[in-house]
C-alpha cells in the first residue's frame, strides 16, 4: 500500500493513523517479529513528501529511535534471536528516513537527535559494519547515501536562512552518518 504512488499519502487523512499503528508497533509490540515488519514498512515510500508534515517525520524518528532503545527489553526469551535483525531494520529504515530528509525536519528533530546522537551513532556504526561488505564490492551503502545526502544538505543554498538550532542538527546528522569505515570494524 505505501509503494502506490496513486494512494496520495502526502494528504489522506487516514495516513498519520497508518504511520502512527506502523511506529507505535516498532516500540510496543512484544512479538520482535512484529516490530522488524512494522520497521520495513515506514522504510517503504521513496519521497519525503510521502511521509506528511515536518511534525509526523519527526514522530516517526522518535518512535524509531525509541524502538531501538526498547530492543534490550525482551518480554520473552524466544525474542532474542530476533534481537539484532530488529536493530538492523530499525537502523535501516532511519538511513532510510535521513536519505529523504528535508531541511525544514531540522528543528523537529533537533531534541531528539542531541539527547539520542550517541545510541543512535552506535547503532548505526554496527549497522555500518554489516553493510561494508557492500561497500569492499564498490556498491555505496545506505549509509553512504544518508552522508552524501545530508552533506548536500549542507552545501545548499538556503543554509544562510537557517536557525542555529537546525545548523547544530545538521551538524550531528553529518556526525552521526560520516564516520571512517575502520570505526565500523
Amino acid at each position: 500500500m505505501l509503494k502506490n504512488e496513486s494512494l496520495p499519502l502526502a494528504t489522506a487523512c487516514w495516513v498519520s493513523d497508518v504511520y502512527r499503528s506502523l511506529a507505535s508497533a516498532t516500540q510496543e509490540s512484544r512479538n520482535f517479529k512484529v516490530r522488524i515488519n512494522a520497521a520495513a514498512a515506514l522504510a517503504v515510500p521513496a519521497r519525503r513528501e510521502r511521509y506528511g508534515g515536518v511534525q509526523h517525520y519527526a514522530v516517526l524518528w522518535q518512535s524509531l529511535v525509541g524502538a531501538l532503545g526498547a530492543s534490550d527489553h525482551m518480554h520473552d526469551f524466544f525474542e532474542f534471536k530476533y534481537k539484532d535483525n530488529l536493530t538492523d531494520q530499525l537502523s535501516a529504515t532511519l538511513v532510510h528516513l535521513a536519505q529523504l530528509m528535508a531541511l525544514d525536519d531540522l528543528e523537529g528533530l533537533a531534541a531528539l537527535l542531541h539527547d539520542s546522537a550517541d545510541v543512535l551513532r552506535t547503532y548505526l556504526v554496527k549497522y555500518q559494519r554489516k553493510t561494508a561488505a557492500t561497500a569492499a564490492a564498490g556498491v555505496s551503502t545506505d549509509v553512504t547515501k544518508a552522508a552524501n545526502h545530508i552533506a548536500g544538505l549542507k552545501a545548499t543554498n538556503h543554509i544562510a536562512g537557517l536557525s542555529s538550532q537546525q545548523l547544530q542538527t545538521l551538524e550531528i546528522l553529518q556526525q552521526l552518518f560520516t564516520f571512517p569505515l575502520e570505526a565500523a570494524e
